[in-house]
């Protein structure tokens, strides 16, 4: 394992002369970019409106926080909205 990690080599291992039943490899950073992730989550099944109804529910449920500083990303109710086909993301 030393020689995989810090040599960068690689090894096959093999049973009863069966090769390539796992290979040994140092690791590398997963692979998944921001488009995958819209394609990913395009493929998805939409929420019914219960669903929607029952989150937007809970976020008015939701106590108050005091202001960090920081600029907020994106409110869960214009998730919501997009979902019910008011917005549109492009």
């Amino acid at each position: 394992m030393n020689r995989v990690r810090y040599r960068g080599e690689s090894f096959i291992v093999e049973r009863r002369r069966q090769a390539n039943l796992a290979e040994i490899l140092p690791a590398t950073p997963a692979k998944f970019s921001g488009a995958a992730l819209v394609n990913l989550l395009r493929s998805l099944p939409k929420p019914d409106e219960q669903y929607l109804a029952m989150v937007e529910e809970l976020l008015t449920k939701q106590p108050t926080v005091a202001e960090s500083g920081m600029a907020t990303l994106i409110d869960s109710s214009v998730l919501i909205a997009a979902e019910r086909g008011q917005i549109s993301f492009g």
